[in-house]
């Protein structure tokens, strides 16, 4: 797996960052390739105070703050600013011919094409072996870390389970969080519990145990305590209200967990199955320069995700909640950083028959992001073998929020090989956690709207932020240089 595994830095949201709202080129009328594409499902200028940012890489005359337009600072006439902006988008150019070059010498296009028969076909070779599937060997870097997540959706309820190594700390990293419509279960304090490691099995802490029951196909998951019921939007720690009545608001409930993973296809490596033009694409944007090239030499987080299916029981209080929802898991090692990234997000939405996987994260150095869209095979295949999968060739956010609030709603345009998604949703309720003083998590239970205004499917978005500064020299802008 470890070879397989991108040499960019790749860091899922889970490990890396929050990402500042942006508009991307498929509500600017046209794709990368120079195709037209449809506008947006919703052409509506985002209401007062939310913020739009820019695409990556591209540059639209106008940006929208607080619902007042005004033209970009240093967009005028000016030859000297269209010579700047023509220079510049020839230097991108001609760096992402450069990546796209390197990255099919690097994957040779009969390789590639035996990787897409492998994703479409079951039965062929894996890039990932079921011993990846075990713990890996500690390399004895102080921030090595190994964590196991398992997602799921379904109609008013998201599942975030989550059990993380840490050798070099001697402990284990317990989350688990459920999200209702009305309100959030957390584990007590501040929603994680970190605990020494014990001589146990690893793949136990804080009552939550999973057990790997055939790789790459099942899992099973349990969890027997107690969870604080909290708000719909809260964040930090919450001590238990002493007087609080069983259910409400600051009271410790017991929750019974069983649940049941059935993974569909193939696992997916970030990086490596993303769509090489977006990964060339983002390479050409970014600076070249000695940074750069140190952080493509260090060791990074590896990973690969797989889409899946969960069902099981979950009784929280008095309620029994049966499960037959989507899901995702993911597995990663390495060198983790909780503030590598100075924002990111990622998003797993179920819209009726097909699934929808993204990921981005922005670097100092350079910013990566891809996913996929599965839909159901026409043919009628086996629902083990995760039907059509296609993978992201840009992908454009929305979002809008209250000042110290987690966002209220997201909107997605998403181009892959053969489709386009446009998702628009309303938040349910959000839960936000900090973590080792380097960054912020938020995950959100989200409501898909369709154009009638009825449900047309559920998610689970998370975000990121860096909350520990940089260094000045990574933060502070270039000095001009002296004629």
């Amino acid at each position: 797996m470890g070879r397989h595994a991108p040499r960019v830095g790749l860091e899922l949201v889970l490990s890396s960052a929050h990402v500042t709202e942006q508009r991307r080129t498929d509500q600017m009328g046209a794709r990368a390739d120079g195709r037209a594409v449809s506008p947006a499902a919703s052409e509506d200028a985002p209401a007062a105070g939310a913020e739009v940012v820019l695409p990556l890489g591209r540059v639209d005359q106008t940006l929208v703050r607080g619902g007042v337009d005004g033209p970009l600072a240093g967009a005028g006439d000016s030859g000297v600013a269209r010579e700047r902006d023509l220079s510049t988008t020839v230097r991108r150019s001609v760096k992402a011919a450069l990546a796209r070059w390197v990255m099919r010498k690097r994957v040779p296009d009969a390789a590639r094409a035996a990787r897409a028969a492998v994703l479409r076909e079951p039965g062929l070779r894996r890039w990932t072996t079921p011993q990846d599937e075990a713990f890996h060997t500690w390399d004895g870097h102080k921030n090595f870390s190994e964590d196991f997540t398992f997602v799921a959706v379904q109609p008013g309820l998201a599942l975030l389970a989550r059990i993380e190594w840490m050798p070099g700390r001697q402990s284990q990293r317990v989350w688990l969080t459920l999200l209702a419509r009305d309100r959030v279960y957390t584990l007590p304090g501040d929603g994680q519990v970190i605990e020494p490691c014990g001589d146990g099995s690893r793949w136990r802490a804080g009552g939550l145990e999973f057990d790997c029951v055939e790789p790459h196909r099942e899992w099973r998951l349990q969890f027997r305590g107690k969870l604080l019921v909290r708000g719909r939007d809260e964040r930090g720690p919450r001590a238990q209200a002493e007087t609080a009545e069983e259910g409400a608001e600051g009271s410790l409930v017991p929750c019974r967990l069983d649940l049941t993973f059935l993974g569909a296809g193939e696992p997916f490596i970030p990086g490596t199955d993303d769509h090489p033009e977006l990964v060339a694409r983002r390479l050409g944007e970014a600076d070249w320069n000695l940074g750069l090239l140190r952080q493509l030499r260090r060791r990074r987080l590896r990973s690969y995700v797989q889409r899946g299916a969960m069902h099981g029981m979950i009784g929280v209080a008095t309620r029994l909640v049966a499960v037959s929802s989507a899901s995702l898991r993911v597995h990663a090692w390495g060198g983790r950083d909780w503030g590598a990234s100075d924002t990111a997000f990622q998003g797993f939405f179920q819209l009726g028959p097909r699934s929808l996987w993204v990921h981005h994260a922005s670097f100092p150095w350079v910013t990566l992001e891809g996913g996929f869209v599965d839909s159901p095979d026409e043919a009628g295949a086996d629902e083990d073998a995760g039907g059509r999968r296609s993978c992201v060739v840009d992908i454009g956010v929305t979002r809008e929020r209250s000042p110290g609030h987690s966002p209220l709603r997201v909107g997605l345009s998403v181009v892959s090989d053969d489709a386009r998604v446009a998702v628009e949703a309303t938040v349910r309720s959000a839960f936000t956690l900090e973590i080792d003083r380097r960054g912020a998590l938020v995950a959100a239970l989200v409501e898909v709207e369709a154009s009638a205004g009825a449900s047309a499917g559920w998610g689970l978005w998370v975000e990121q932020r860096r909350i520990d500064p940089r260094p000045r020299a990574l933060t502070a802008a270039p000095r001009a240089r002296s004629s």
